[in-house]
């Protein structure tokens, strides 16, 4: 089972391919089999965001396991990414709404919610909890 997160916006985002030959941070609109998760945001144009794991496991410090040291690498280059792409949105859109799942439980209501700015997604950020609604919003530079 993977760990899914999901933006939701005012207008369409940028989509970033997957490259099965260069794992890294992607972003594309959802599948019709993940529609329901449509109802966890006020914002209409919705797309999931993925690590280099292509699913949202690699944006977890909490889940790089020990013996391969690289993983640690990649989730920080991830999260750098995620980072980077959230600057990015909210600046030229204004805020935007995630969602944290796992692969499933796409209609769960949230258990937590936050706001939050792109400062905040650094590789020492604890990441969010199942569950989680955030509004992601431009915060001091």
């Amino acid at each position: 089972m993977c760990w899914v997160l999901y933006v939701a916006a005012d207008v369409p985002l940028p989509e970033v391919p997957w490259n099965q030959d260069r794992p890294a941070f992607n972003v594309s609109r959802i599948p019709s089999l993940e529609s329901p998760v449509a109802r966890q945001f006020s914002k209409p144009y919705l797309h999931r965001i993925g690590a280099h794991t292509l699913c949202g496991c690699g944006f977890d410090p909490t889940q790089v396991n020990e013996r391969h040291p690289h993983e640690l690498a990649d989730t920080k280059q991830s999260l750098g990414a995620l980072r980077e792409y959230l600057y990015g949105v909210v600046a030229a859109t204004g805020p935007v709404e995630l969602f944290t799942c796992w692969d499933g439980d796409q209609e769960r209501p949230p258990e937590h919610r936050f706001r939050l700015t792109p400062q905040d997604f650094t590789p020492a950020m604890r990441w969010l909890p199942e569950g989680t609604f955030a509004t992601v919003e431009a915060g001091a530079a």
